[in-house]
């Protein structure tokens, strides 16, 4: 086995994250694209938000492969607290003024 230098297994574990989290923000980056193109309300984007990481956080514990029972209880609980914050942000932090 060839053995990898630590800036070589920096540099892949960091662009693994980058293409990682290009999936997880695909939604929130696009969402005024997303208003516009398909003529949404603040409500309804902030609605599609919501369920994109609702959605993320039920299947996080599977894709991930989580094996103890205590893991997935920690993601669960930590996704829910990323959601709920999301959900607020995206409420106060979006009207219907600024979608045109």
């Amino acid at each position: 086995m060839t053995r990898r230098s630590p800036a070589q297994i920096t540099s892949a574990l960091s662009v693994g994250l980058m293409l990682g989290q290009l999936a997880i923000m695909a939604v929130p980056a696009l969402s005024v694209d997303l208003a516009a193109l398909w003529q949404l309300n603040a409500s309804e984007i902030g609605w599609l938000g919501g369920i994109y990481f609702a959605g993320y956080a039920v299947a996080l514990p599977f894709i991930t492969g989580a094996a103890k029972m205590s893991a997935i209880v920690i993601a669960i609980a930590f996704n829910a607290i990323a959601l709920n914050s999301t959900a607020r942000g995206t409420k106060n932090g979006m009207s219907d003024e600024r979608m045109g």
